[in-house]
Order: structure tokens, then C-alpha cells, then sequence
């Protein structure tokens, strides 16, 4: 799940198990025969499905080891960004149990999942690795309509809910601006996608679409175009 997340977004990953510094073990819980059981659980884990990692001695939480998944921007810097995190010494510590299938008292092993870390660092993150320019399925607006006038503004709406209610997101520009500063606007905003609207348009005629840092326009019916961006959403391109 999380390497499939990352890949959506276009972001490299690599893999550190991080452990815990045998010359410091006033700074964990737990005793070491503990904690070199639940290193090599993760380290046989990483080599039964043959993962490459890397060894970060003194990185592990206080309660236990983990996988650091680190992930390398677009311009080449590192963020600690998802971690799996085992437990085993909490639930030793809070005296905690289940009565398994056998009707014993077993004590649990805690994992702690985070697949971004911190939402607001991730976002962050993100934003600065793709420079604002969201794919079409994860940006906030999608498609930018932009009608020539005023006289257009009620046929905007009218498109705007024929795509809403093919699930994708859209923004009318309703102001008094020309056409050519509304498109400048919509490209500074990076929507992935613009339609300008005029007289043909509401004559039934094939809209032209500008896409985002392409400078050549091209023309399909609303309804090809709508099925493109739905298929774009789903497929969740780059």
C-alpha cells in the first residue's frame, strides 16, 4: 500500500530498518535479547520478499525497530515520510492480553502504521515535489471553464454540473476579465485542464481543450471529454 501510494506521486523510495544502538540501551524499553528478536523478524521479513534496505543504527523509536520508508523529491532531497513500527515492548509494559483460539492468555505485538507521518509535513512535502502542478486526479480543481463573457456565464453553469455530476472537479471563472487573463489565471493556479466557452461551444460544436504547459489545443465532443478525465481519475496517471 504505501510503495503504490508513493508511485502515484511520482516519488522514489527507499527503505531503512532502522534499530536500536546497543551501546546506548538506557535510551529503549525493553531488554536487548528482546529487541534483537524483533530486529531480525523485520530483517527476515525485508529478505523473504527481497526488498532492498539499508541499516540505521540509533534511528529506532524507544518501544522498538521499524521501516522507515524515505522518499527522494524531484530535486533530489530525502523526507522520512510512512513508517511500520513493532511493539513488543508496550504491551509488556501495560500489561496487556487476548485469550487466543486455545484459550490461553497471549501477550500482543503492537504495529504502529503511519503511511504519510505527519498529514501537514506530507502535504508539504508533496506540494514542493510537484511544484503545485497536481495530476489530474489528485488536483483540487480539475477542469477551469472559462466563458468569453458574461452572456456565457448560465451556459458555464450548465457544464459545470454535467461534470460534477461525472464525479470530476470544476471551477467556473465568472469574472469580467478576458478570456486570455482568465487562462493565465488558471495556468498560474496549474488546473490540469481548461475549456473556453463561446458561441460555438453553446451551438452544440466540439469544445477545445487546453491542457496545462502544452501550448497546442486540441478538439473532441464534451462528452469524449468528460470520459477522458474519468478514465484519467481512475487510472490515477501522473
Amino acid at each position: 500500500i504505501i510503495t503504490e501510494l508513493y508511485k502515484t506521486i511520482g516519488m522514489e523510495l527507499k527503505i531503512r530498518l532502522s534499530v536500536h544502538d546497543p551501546e546506548r540501551m538506557e535510551k529503549y524499553l525493553g531488554t536487548e535479547a528482546v529487541w534483537n528478536e524483533s530486529e531480525s523478524m523485520l530483517k527476515s521479513m525485508l529478505e523473504e520478499q527481497s526488498v532492498l534496505y539499508e541499516i540505521g543504527v540509533g534511528e529506532a523509536a524507544f518501544y522498538g525497530p521499524k521501516l522507515d520508508y524515505i522518499g527522494i523529491d524531484s530535486i533530489g532531497r530525502q523526507w522520512q515520510l510512512a513508517t511500520i513500527q513493532l511493539d513488543t515492548n508496550q504491551p509488556e509494559r501495560f500489561k496487556l492480553g487476548f485469550i487466543n483460539e486455545k484459550g490461553q492468555e497471549e501477550r500482543p505485538v503492537m504495529v504502529h502504521v503511519a503511511v504519510m507521518g505527519s498529514v501537514e509535513r506530507f502535504m508539504g512535502v508533496l506540494i514542493e515535489h510537484l511544484a503545485g502542478a497536481f495530476p489530474v486526479w489528485l488536483a483540487p480543481v480539475q477542469v477551469a471553464l472559462l466563458p468569453v463573457s458574461e452572456k456565457f456565464v448560465d451556459f458555464a453553469a450548465t457544464v459545470e454540473k454535467k461534470f460534477k455530476s461525472a464525479g470530476v472537479r470544476v471551477a467556473v471563472d465568472a469574472s469580467d476579465e478576458s478570456v486570455g487573463k482568465k487562462i493565465r489565471n488558471a495556468e498560474k493556479e496549474k488546473i490540469p485542464y481548461m475549456i473556453v466557452l463561446g458561441e460555438k461551444e453553446v451551438d452544440g460544436e466540439n469544445i477545445s481543450v487546453r491542457q496545462r504547459g502544452v501550448k497546442d489545443q486540441y478538439s473532441l465532443s464534451l462528452d469524449a471529454f468528460i470520459e477522458k478525465v474519468q478514465k484519467e481519475i481512475q487510472e490515477r496517471k501522473k
